[in-house]
């Protein structure tokens, strides 16, 4: 039988995760008029996308354990900032994919993709790819 937004009237939707993508969730059904019920492990929403202190290991000192690579598969993200009146270009600082590892008694592996739509930005990459034998 699928759900009606009567059914949810005198019910709440829990969501499992207070991540980016839980976040986006509980926001999309709240402004719907739907009650959520948000249950989240850790002390602060944010998923990987939040700060981590260390007290014994390093006392006073905080990580930003943010997203520190975003790609454009992260559509729970970009939604939350649409829903949020956020515009993407004035937070993320859009890179071209580089890639230099560096392998023991391996040539050095070089990748490093133009400024090209999907997907011909890694098309391009990968016929410069260097260090591959």
């Amino acid at each position: 039988m699928p759900l009606s937004t009567n059914y949810l009237d005198d019910k709440a939707v829990i969501i499992i995760g207070g991540g980016w993508s839980g976040l986006a969730c509980a926001i999309s059904l709240a402004r719907q008029g739907i009650k959520v019920h948000l249950l989240e492990s850790a002390r602060q929403p944010g998923g990987r996308a939040r700060r981590v202190e260390f007290k014994n290991f390093l006392p006073h000192q905080n990580l930003d354990n943010g997203q520190h690579i975003m790609l454009g598969a992260y559509h729970s993200t970009l939604s939350l900032f649409e829903m949020l009146d956020l515009h993407e270009e004035d937070i993320l600082q859009r890179q071209a994919l580089e890639l230099n590892l560096f392998a023991p008694e391996q040539s050095q592996i070089k990748l490093k993709a133009p400024a090209l739509p999907a997907p011909f930005h890694l098309l391009a990459a990968f016929s410069r790819l260097q260090g591959f034998t």
